[in-house]
């Protein structure tokens, strides 16, 4: 891979689902804190990923690549292995259990993340250079119930 991504900034967004209070800490920019989901998150909810990119010009745009809304578990089967496995390490840098992307429904607790980077091992080949926002959102039906957005940096590596 040409490049490395920074934490940015991350942005809680609390819905009658969940609330989280994450926030970067220490030079690394680390992701810290906790999710607190009320009640069972079934397939009967629908998780969607928007991903926009910002080189400095014209803010923020919508990038052609996103994961369209589909039930909660189908994603989290579908995006396991890439997107998740190598990052959130459950008993180091979450209590979440993801049971190797199986589990379903996402129980009802509360769970920390703790001093997480993203590895980006298995992300696309190629980005833009510049800021890309990831906005997670949980839906049902039509409703936003929960999500959390997440700005990280993509630079070449030197």
């Amino acid at each position: 891979q040409t490049y490395e991504s920074n934490n940015i900034a991350v942005t809680n967004l609390p819905g009658k689902m969940w609330s989280n209070d994450y926030k970067l800490v220490g030079r690394e920019r680390m992701i810290n804190g906790t999710l607190e989901i009320f009640e069972d998150i079934s397939n009967d909810l629908n998780f969607m990923l928007e991903l926009y990119s910002n080189s400095g010009f014209a803010g923020y745009k919508l990038m052609p690549m996103e994961v369209p809304s589909m039930p909660v578990c189908a994603a989290l089967r579908s995006y396991y292995s890439r997107f998740i496995k190598n990052s959130f390490l459950t008993g180091i840098t979450t209590s979440f259990d993801f049971d190797n992307g199986n589990v379903c429904p996402l129980p009802k607790g509360k769970y920390y993340v703790k001093d997480l980077l993203f590895d980006t091992t298995d992300w696309a080949v190629i980005l833009p250079r510049g800021l890309i926002k990831a906005r997670l959102i949980l839906m049902d039906k039509e409703e936003f119930v929960g999500g959390v957005e997440f700005i990280v940096e993509i630079k070449d590596k030197i």
